[in-house]
């Protein structure tokens, strides 16, 4: 797994024992001949692809370092696996903001449209993970546990949770990697955030998103789950 040691990665290593995840100062996924060594030297099973730029805000300030990480990082992810090990499953996480957030409920064959750089480099990373012929892409969105932040959008709805709970999903499909399809949503309920945010820092006070300057925030990026529920089901 690429970006075990950040917030969703160490969720996932405490769930999944077996999971591989160096630091990032022994695999550093901008570095191409490196990820070669990596996938040569593991020949994993499964890549797990979670490394990733996530500042959505310091993206718009930090683009060439955005761009770098999510879209060169995953294509040097996905030509190492192409070269030294094709029959390897990659695991892309994805997210919910490749969506322009008109609608909401979306589901996996919707258009995607970004409305943010850091979303569009996160669209631009699922097509470089699509070169991998077994390549599954999960859109997803978790918020640490507590909420952070002081402020919470009333009207940004949202189907995102805490880390430790899509954590666990996440497990199941990393379990069960074989298995999924090439793209696929994984989430709870539709929510506000200022709702979701409630959950764990009663304090927080509610913005609306107008009020939001440093970034663009898509209206309703909720994600329609009904194929993940339906393969939960298979599994048992």
């Amino acid at each position: 797994m690429t970006g075990g040691h950040g917030l969703l990665g160490g969720e996932l290593r405490k769930l999944l024992s077996f999971i591989i995840a160096p630091p990032q100062n022994e695999w550093d996924v901008t570095d191409a001949s490196r990820c070669i060594e990596m996938i040569k030297k593991y020949q994993p099973d499964v890549v797990v692809h979670a490394a990733a730029y996530t500042d959505v805000a310091g993206a718009e300030k930090n683009k060439e370092l955005c761009r770098h990480i999510n879209v060169g990082g995953t294509r040097n992810i996905a030509l190492a696996i192409n070269k030294t090990a094709p029959a390897t499953h990659l695991i892309y996480i994805s997210t919910d903001y490749v969506f322009s957030g008109d609608k909401g409920n979306y589901e996996e064959s919707d258009k995607t449209d970004p409305v943010n750089f850091y979303a569009q480099t996160k669209l631009e990373g699922e097509k470089e993970a699509a070169a991998v012929r077994h390549c599954h892409i999960i859109r997803t969105s978790f918020k640490p546990r507590p909420f952070v932040h002081s402020r919470a959008c009333v009207d940004l709805w949202t189907a995102a949770d805490y880390v430790d709970v899509i954590a666990k999903e996440l497990a199941l499909a990393i379990k069960n990697y074989d298995k999924l399809p090439t793209v696929i949503h994984i989430a709870t309920d539709r929510k506000s955030v200022f709702d979701l945010a409630k959950q764990t820092n009663p304090q927080v006070e509610p913005v609306k998103r107008a009020n939001i300057k440093s970034v663009v925030l898509p209206k309703d990026t909720s994600l329609n789950i009904d194929r993940w529920l339906r393969l939960k089901d298979t599994l048992g």
